[in-house]
Formats: structure tokens, C-alpha cells, sequence
């Protein structure tokens, strides 16, 4: 599960996650595209020892081999000065079935409606 990657400070779990070509859309819209940048993208967040919660998944369209998710989420974490730090916001993502039957993600946009 990518929460628990992320809780854990696995950053290979999570990346093991997206497409090798993936895209995640950061909360100022900078676009980071494969998983090197994914990487890039992600230690921002993993520098806060962050503690991911999904509260609701709200809706799941799927189209045969790809599927658009969208639910809501916290993080909470310490900023390098000390201070508590607190987000939320509802994600847009699309991913794709593999062959294998597993899912990817293609983009990862947590900051969806924003």
C-alpha cells in the first residue's frame, strides 16, 4: 500500500507505485515527469517524516485498463525549524491496470482541487 511506503520512509516502496513515466503534480503545479523526478518530488515530503492518512475515497471511474480516483487526504509532519506542519486536500489520479493485474499510477495529483 503506497500510505504505508510513505509512513515507513520507503522511498523505492513508493516509487515502485508509478508508471516508469508518471507524472505527480505538485501543489504549485510544477510537473515532475518519471520516477527520477517523481524521487525528486517526493523527498520534499519524506524530509518532513511525514504521516499520511487517507480519509475518504470518493470516487473510482474506471474504463477498462485505466481508472480515475479521487479522495481525501491528510499529512502531517515537522518542518526543518521544528514546527508542526498539516495538509489536506483531495486528490485526481489516473492509473493504469498492468498485465500483471496490478495498478500504476500515470499522474498523481494530490493537490486536485486546488
Amino acid at each position: 500500500m503506497a500510505v504505508k511506503t510513505i509512513n515507513g520512509q520507503d522511498m523505492e516502496g513508493a516509487l515502485s507505485f508509478y508508471e516508469p513515466t508518471a507524472t505527480f503534480v505538485a501543489q504549485d503545479g510544477k510537473r515532475y515527469v518519471g520516477r527520477e523526478a517523481v524521487r525528486e518530488a517526493l523527498s520534499e515530503y519524506f524530509a518532513i517524516q511525514p504521516t499520511l492518512t487517507v480519509t475518504a475515497v470518493r470516487k473510482v471511474v474506471e474504463s477498462e485498463e485505466i481508472a480515475l480516483v479521487a479522495g481525501d487526504w491528510t499529512l502531517t509532519g515537522t518542518a526543518p525549524d521544528g514546527s508542526p506542519i498539516e495538509m489536506n486536500a483531495t486528490n485526481i489520479d489516473v492509473v493504469r491496470r498492468q498485465t500483471e493485474g496490478h495498478w500504476l499510477i500515470v499522474i498523481d495529483n494530490p493537490f486536485g482541487l486546488e
